[in-house]
């Protein structure tokens, strides 16, 4: 049976990072071998707002993988942190609204809120 997954990445706080300050972050998620990415918000710092939304064919896939970045126009971008979303929960509910935890070499580096929503035609 299809299923359609909505993704939305609505924010994140705290997250760690950046050059003084000065933070332009953007998120990459993989789930499978799907990847879907927000816009990078100019001068954000550490509360990006994204309020971006994903739809993506979900087949029973274990996880979303997150990677938030700063974008840097001189260099490479840097890695802010990483997170995962279990998705075995939509095997209960398909609907959820979740805060991930974000990691940076095994430390905290924040959250980020996103909702999940799944539609089985």
């Amino acid at each position: 049976m299809p299923a359609l997954l909505s993704i939305t990445v609505h924010e994140g706080k705290g997250l760690a990072g950046g050059f003084l300050g000065r933070r332009d972050p953007y998120l990459i998620g993989t789930m499978g071998d799907q990847k879907f990415h927000t816009s990078a918000v100019n001068n954000n710092g550490k509360n990006p707002l994204w309020d971006q939304t994903f739809a993506l064919p979900y087949n029973g896939e274990p996880t979303i993988e997150m990677e938030i970045y700063d974008r840097d126009r001189m260099r490479k971008d840097d890695l802010m942190g990483t997170g995962r979303i279990q998705l075995d929960i939509l095997q209960i509910q398909n609907f959820i609204q979740y805060d991930v935890p974000i990691e940076k070499r095994g430390k905290p580096a924040g959250i980020v809120r996103i909702t999940l929503s799944l539609a089985v035609s």
